[in-house]
């Protein structure tokens, strides 16, 4: 007799066969369930790597966003001043004449604050935007000097003062296009020319 024909061995491979199941449907559970949170693990590192990534975008585009503002407030700025100076206006005129200033000067600082904002705004030409900052600020802190050591009022000191930090942020904040290069090579340029 087999063990087939017995009702005994029967029962018992039946029983073999459903713990067979069972056991199948628990690993395919688990293998799920292990393969549901791999998924989700590799979901949430992906969003962390995107994450990660996108906070030096926004870094790099929010230092655009600073620089493009601050310039173009320096630009309207030079701009308008410019204009003031080339037509003479009232202010400027006595401005001038209180700080002790031939009047000729206001239409060479005029013409001056017209072709550096131009230069600030066109692209390329980075020793050229180097050139217009630094006409820029000698400009303006040379009126502060002046009007600080002639004791005008304290609204003309804020004003250029004002100015003069404008230019700083927009001169700090300038993406790496318009920049010339590295100001030095590294420690001790100068010998390693030589």
């Amino acid at each position: 007799m087999r063990n087939t024909d017995h009702p005994d061995a029967a029962s018992s491979q039946q029983r073999q066969v459903d713990y067979n199941k069972k056991s199948t449907s628990r690993m395919n559970r688990t293998f799920s369930s292990v393969e549901t949170a791999t998924h989700y693990q590799e979901k949430e590192n992906n969003m962390e790597q995107r994450a990660s990534m996108s906070i030096p975008m926004m870094k790099i585009k929010g230092k655009v966003i600073a620089y493009w503002v601050t310039t173009a407030l320096l630009m309207f700025v030079m701009f308008s001043e410019a204009v003031g100076e080339l037509t003479h206006q009232w202010g400027t005129l006595e401005t001038h004449t209180i700080l002790g200033y031939p009047l000729y000067l206001l239409t060479i600082i005029g013409i001056w604050k017209v072709l550096g904002t131009i230069a600030l705004v066109v692209p390329r030409f980075p020793r050229l935007k180097e050139w217009a900052y630094a006409g820029m600020f000698f400009n303006m802190t040379g009126a502060f000097i002046s009007h600080s050591v002639v004791g005008d009022g304290v609204s003309h000191l804020i004003a250029t003062g004002s100015v003069v930090l404008l230019i700083a942020a927009s001169w700090a904040l300038r993406p790496q296009s318009r920049t010339l290069g590295k100001l030095t090579d590294g420690t001790c340029s100068i010998l390693k020319r030589a």
